[in-house]
């Protein structure tokens, strides 16, 4: 199959609420199209690491989050274009129910996309009146087209064919296909949702699980024909975002990459590479050293808490960063990556692991969350991130918090709640000289000041190193 009338087929798969199965169903149908040969482009609407994790693991290409948000519209668009380019159909998984979210919600990317949806609906403990949730949600918005119903967890064939009985006497809508209630469709949770693809002990027996339920109860014809049936839509293709990035080639960037630290927007390495940057992972469990010719470290965020004695053990790396600290490497860090800066991190039982201890304050797991949603950040001081003034949009979404209050002058963000009014303006994060790290996520794709400015500082800090740079010129960040 080929994508040759650039009609960029493709398909939301969206739920009535989250638990909808619609990772399962997502995940299903893509590795049922890879066993017929047909290349998916995936990605996860909002800002979600571990899904995105699991479409790129079954579809053997990088899937990217589509974020309003984080992104922009244009920037959105942009990215769907130019990942899809090269695949045969596009599928896209949605975040929470279809109209949760408000201006961020999976119908209103459907409507941006102009995409066909196929409803996922939790069907345990419901007979006939999945008809009436299912004609709430067609006249709902009538610029949703829902072209297709997956009814998810029944319990067999015969509640199948109730519910289907029902849901065509009342609606238009097709049933294209139902899964099973299986254990071996439940991937375990923790505190931050999902275990991880990096964990990977169960993974390819679900994946494989959820192909099989696709093959035997889904019309995948029915679903090829909506996706190669899209309509094409408008996009201004003279747009780039890449314009305004800077240039700066034989610079080296050395990111966390293993599985305590995962959580991070591969697009963020993409634009990294379109500047020139060479980028290296390295792995904080298992790495003994970083290369001597970096010039910038990137800490991203991730289960460092899980994974809290192999990351204090690991004493040779800790030297290693601490030495490059030291030195003036410019260090960028986000969540995880925050509490490894940390002096210690404090787990449930109370036991403390030695971090890094560059930011001088512990971090301890709470049994709620502590940040969580959209954020706007506005810089207080001139950083290794930028200016002052600058505004940065990212989320958060974390159970940790540090122990003590740090003191304001090193709290470099203004944070604000992207819902005005639910949470008060506060100072967050930590930045001193060539640091910057906080809770904050942030895509550099709306975010390109940051990722200019970072790169900036490393190309002085490369200078510095050569002896091409005076201390004055290098600067106080």
């Amino acid at each position: 199959m080929s994508n040759k009338n650039n009609r960029y087929p493709r398909l939301v798969i969206s739920g009535a609420s989250s638990s909808s199965c619609k990772t399962t169903t997502t995940i299903g149908l893509i590795e049922a199209l890879k066993r017929k040969n047909i290349s998916v482009q995936s990605y996860k609407i909002g800002p979600d690491y571990i899904d995105t994790a699991y479409l790129t693991y079954v579809s053997g290409r990088t899937a990217y989050n589509l974020d309003f948000w984080l992104m922009g519209k244009k920037n959105v668009q942009y990215t769907f274009f130019e990942k899809s380019a090269d695949a045969d159909i596009s599928i896209i998984e949605g975040v929470m129910g279809l109209f949760d979210g408000g201006d961020c919600s999976t119908a209103e990317m459907v409507k941006l996309l102009n995409a066909p949806v196929l409803l996922c609906i939790n069907c345990e403990k419901i007979g006939e009146s999945i008809s009436a949730i299912i004609e709430g949600f067609i006249n709902f918005d009538r610029k949703i087209k829902i072209a297709g119903l997956i009814l998810a967890k029944v319990s067999g064939s015969g509640h199948y064919e109730l519910l289907k009985e029902a849901i065509e006497k009342r609606t238009k809508t097709r049933v294209l296909g139902y899964l099973i209630k299986d254990e071996k469709l439940v991937v375990k949770e923790r505190h931050l949702g999902l275990t991880t693809i990096f964990e990977k002990n169960q993974t390819d027996l679900f994946i494989n699980n959820a192909a099989d339920q696709v093959e035997q109860y889904f019309d995948l014809e029915k679903i090829l024909d909506i996706a190669f049936k899209s309509t094409n839509f408008y996009f201004d293709k003279n747009y780039s975002p890449y314009t305004s990035l800077s240039k700066h080639n034989n610079i080296k960037v050395a990111y966390s990459f293993d599985n305590s630290f995962n959580f991070f927007y591969h697009q963020n390495i993409d634009i990294l590479k379109k500047m020139g940057v060479e980028c290296a992972p390295f792995s904080p469990l298992n790495g003994k050293s970083l290369d001597s010719d970096i010039d910038l470290l990137i800490l991203w965020g991730g289960f460092p808490e899980i994974f809290a004695k192999q990351l204090s053990d690991n004493k040779s790396l800790k030297k290693d960063i601490l030495n490059y600290h030291s030195q003036g490497m410019p260090i960028y860090a986000e969540c995880g990556g925050f509490i490894y800066l940390c002096r210690n991190y404090i787990d449930s039982e109370g036991k403390k692991y030695p971090m890094l201890g560059i930011i001088p304050v512990d971090i301890k797991l709470s049994d709620r969350l502590k940040g969580f949603g959209y954020k706007l950040a506005q810089t207080r001081f001139n950083t290794i991130i930028g200016n002052a003034g600058i505004e940065i949009r990212g989320h958060e979404f974390h159970h940790s918090y540090p122990v003590e209050e740090l003191p304001d002058e090193f709290k470099p963000y203004i944070l604000k709640s992207k819902q005005e009014g639910r949470v008060k303006d506060k100072f967050d994060g930590f930045a001193d000289n060539n640091l910057f790290a906080s809770y904050l996520h942030i895509n550099f794709i709306d975010n390109q000041v940051v990722v200019n400015s970072l790169v900036k500082h490393a190309s002085f800090y490369k200078k510095k190193k050569q002896g091409n740079c005076s201390l004055t010129s290098f600067g106080k960040y």
